[in-house]
């Protein structure tokens, strides 16, 4: 008589699967993220520049302010800040430098996303000096 034992195993589970143009796997894996955290390695040095010429902005002041009064009393008031004019110029150009093909051939490059958000960020902060240029936000008047 002769026994004889036999063990079923089930197949090591696949890590990987095959995308449907079969170029890319997938990972499968219970383990695995499902998104990656963005690398401020692959920020474009442009927005650095831009958010601290941005955040100087706000402390350097070149204005004129004229007013008018009549009677003791100030008629007219208005004012310009050259200073505005000039960081929201800089800031438009650290956004076109964010968003440019250069940074889109970077190794490294950020997600598509993440570019949009800092160009708007810095678009913004342009958009905050530009009003601040023409003296209708923080100024005098």
């Amino acid at each position: 008589m002769r026994l004889t034992l036999s063990v079923a195993t089930e197949p090591a589970p696949q890590r990987f699967q095959i995308a449907d143009e079969g170029t890319r796997p997938m990972t499968t894996s219970p383990n695995a993220p499902s998104r990656t955290a963005p690398n401020l390695n692959a920020v474009p040095n442009a927005f650095w520049v831009g958010l601290a010429i941005g955040l100087l902005g706000f402390g350097v002041k070149l204005s004129q302010t004229s007013t008018q009064t009549h009677n003791g009393e100030v008629t007219s008031c208005s004012s310009v800040d050259l200073t505005g004019f000039f960081v929201a110029i800089a800031l438009g150009v650290c956004a076109w430098v964010t968003w440019s093909p250069t940074v889109q051939r970077l190794a490294d490059k950020p997600p598509v996303a993440l570019r949009a958000g800092l160009v708007a960020i810095l678009l913004a902060l342009a958009a905050v000096h530009l009003l601040r240029g023409f003296g209708l936000i923080l100024s005098p008047c």
